[in-house]
């Protein structure tokens, strides 16, 4: 299993063994928070496909071999300022890491055979300053490449944000609509029992009661029951409704807000996916590097005749 950070790009392997006897959340807090010094119980934990991993997912549900990734909640608030070394593997290290990446090419040796003529001095030092140039590019070189590996982990992050997304947004769709037909259900046998409340009081109104029980206000089976609670009630209730029409309707209003919020933010994810800005970069630096040291040196030193070569080879070659 792969733990990345969702947010630095950077990765650690772990070993399908830990998996045996450790829940897979359980794995990646623990190096989470040895290699990143980040809490714990602050993580928000991703397995590829937008899945959230749990506290009781178990290895055979991630998948072995699969990537994991982890956000921190306190760095997901844009109001909140976040330290630089807290995104980093081993902090204070990334530096010195990026600069022996890549050893100086430019090695005195390599131009031993040049001549040491005098007349020749002016090259010797334009090939040692090509050198030096190319040595201080080649720490750059190491942290594109660097950064574009890292930017590929934090894509792939990316995807998993927006798979969860889409599945957060499915299921709240899907309750919703659910609750929605199960209201109207509701409310229509609510309205059917609501409409039967005066056939019932006038059927009641139909029915005379006993002569012994009959009396100055009393005549028929409705004068026996509390009419006017009852009318009451019902009032009560067809205010209640009229409320909870309005709470549904402001319910409806905010998921529609939710929903275009949530498509702008996976909108937002899509470009970040589809830029090709910082791989361009990164390849353009690492591609310039690769052609000064490969073609535009080796071109520099032919130029320049080798220690020992004859004259008569040097006017053939002028020629």
């Amino acid at each position: 299993m792969r733990i990345c950070h969702g947010l630095a790009g950077y990765t650690l392997e772990v070993e399908d063994r830990e998996l045996e006897w450790r829940k897979p959340a359980d794995v990646v807090r623990l190096h989470a928070s040895s290699q990143w010094r980040v809490e714990a119980d602050d993580l928000i934990v991703l397995a590829s496909g937008g899945g959230m991993l749990g506290p009781n997912c178990s290895s055979e549900a991630v998948g072995y071999r699969r990537d994991v990734f982890f956000f921190v909640r306190g760095a997901l608030d844009p109001k909140v300022d976040v330290p630089a070394d807290r995104f980093l593997l081993d902090p204070g290290d990334s530096a010195s890491a990026a600069s022996s990446s890549f050893q100086p090419t430019g090695a005195a040796e390599e131009d031993d055979d040049l001549p040491r003529d005098p007349a020749f001095e002016a090259f010797r030092a334009n090939i040692a300053e090509a050198r030096g140039r190319l040595a201080e590019a080649q720490p750059v070189a190491a942290l594109a490449a660097q950064a574009r590996t890292r930017l590929e982990v934090q894509q792939l992050a990316v995807q998993a944000v927006l798979d969860n997304l889409a599945s957060q947004r499915a299921t709240c769709s899907r309750s919703l609509a659910l609750f929605f037909r199960k209201y109207e259900k509701v409310q229509e046998k609510l309205e059917q029992n609501l409409s039967k409340v005066e056939t019932s009081m006038a059927a009641l109104a139909a029915v005379a009661l006993h002569p012994a029980h009959q009396g100055s206000e009393r005549e028929s089976l409705a004068d026996a029951v509390p009419r006017e609670r009852i009318l009451r009630f019902t009032a009560g209730v067809q205010e209640e409704r009229a409320r909870l029409v309005q709470r549904l309707e402001r319910l409806r209003q905010q998921d529609a807000q939710a929903q275009a919020l949530s498509e702008q933010v996976a909108e937002a994810l899509r470009q970040a996916l589809a830029s090709e800005r910082v791989p361009a970069a990164a390849r353009a630096i690492e591609d310039g590097l690769a052609r000064a040291e490969l073609e535009l040196l080796p071109a520099l030193r032919s130029q320049v005749p080798r220690e020992g070569t004859a004259p008569s080879s040097i006017l053939e070659e002028e020629k």
